[in-house]
Order: structure tokens, then sequence, then C-alpha cells
């Protein structure tokens, strides 16, 4: 799924955390810090958060941001519905999802996950190990992972291997 869950639709969910919207958890539950939600916080180039720029609605959303080419955003544009944002939907090219097709970089991907459909991972490709997923497993560097950084739990990661 892309993430992780509790009640919450994957497409609804974007990424982890219950008790928020879309917008403001982005990637994990709300009181984490943005370094620990693995989208925003300022100071770290677009490829290393895998999502948003800081200082725009977009970084709470942690999906989109201006000024950023959807590479480097690991999403979407804005002005998309949540199952298009979240990194699937067909109709847009693999580096707009920044997240589905063999043969893109982990940056490019952002998240990947076997065994899952396109829907219900919101990050696609088969075959792929947590590092090259860009989600989860514990010693791979945040650039590899896209998602998360050392020491945080799976679900403060906001995109993890278990629970799918």
């Amino acid at each position: 799924m892309g993430c992780t869950s509790y009640g919450t639709s994957d497409e609804q969910k974007g990424c982890a955390s219950s008790g928020t919207s879309d917008e403001q958890m982005g990637c994990t539950s709300s009181g984490t810090s943005d370094e620990k939600r693995g989208c925003t916080s300022s100071g770290t180039s677009d490829e290393q958060r895998g999502c948003t720029s800081s200082g725009t609605s977009d970084e709470q959303s942690g999906r989109t941001s201006s000024g950023t080419s959807d590479e480097q955003r690991g999403c979407t544009s804005s002005g998309l519905s949540d199952e298009q944002r979240g990194c699937t939907s067909s109709g847009l090219s693999d580096e707009q999802r920044g997240c589905t097709s063999s043969g893109l970089s982990d940056e490019q991907r952002g998240c990947t996950s076997s065994g899952l459909s396109d829907e219900q991972r919101g990050c696609t490709s088969s075959g792929l190990s947590d590092e090259q997923r860009g989600c989860t497993s514990s010693g791979s560097s945040d650039e590899q992972r896209g998602c998360t950084s050392s020491g945080t739990s799976d679900e403060q990661r906001g995109c993890t291997s278990s629970h799918k």
C-alpha cells in the first residue's frame, strides 16, 4: 500500500495515520516532525525529502510543490485527486507519478512494492528490495529510502513493508 493505515482506505490516507486529513498527514501520523514524516522538512533537497518544499500548504500535504519537477517531488502536481496524487492513477507518466514502472531511479520512484495492486500500494513495480522501493528497511540511506530516517518506527516513517 505504500505506507501504513489505521482504518482508512489507501486512496483516502495517501500515506498513514488516522484522524488527520490527507492534506494534514501527507505521510505519517500527526505530532511527528517533518523529518520523521519523511516528506517535507526544510534544509533537505527535494530528492531527500521525496515530497515537497517548505513554506506552503503543499508542505502539509507532503505531495506537491511549485517550482520543483515531478521527478523531484516524487508525486504529482496539484489539482489531481488523492488517487492520482498518491502515486497511481492511469493517464500520468511514470515520471509524473514518481512511483511506478521499473527503470526509474529510487529518487524518481519514491516508493514501490511487490504483490499489491497500484491502488493498494500507491507505488508500484514488483521484484524490488526494500531499499529499491524507496520506502522501508533499516540500513539504507535516506536518499535510497526516500521516505524514512533511521531510528524511527514504521508508523513514523510513513512508508513500511509491514502492515501492507
